[in-house]
């Protein structure tokens, strides 16, 4: 009988809770005002990360 991996490796165990994936908007003022006013929007359903470096 086959056992999936999961159940094999981790039987018992607590899983890990799910978390949204993150957006990411890199280097635009007028993205990054976009995507946050999205997540005001929506609600907690993802994360954004903002990066205005240049490398």
């Amino acid at each position: 009988m086959a056992i999936h991996p999961g159940e094999a490796l981790f039987k018992g165990e607590k899983p890990f809770p799910v978390i949204p994936s993150c957006e990411h908007y890199a280097g635009s003022e007028p993205l990054i005002l976009k995507a946050l006013a999205l997540q005001d929007r929506l609600g907690p359903v993802f994360d954004v990360t903002c990066d205005c470096e240049d490398g």
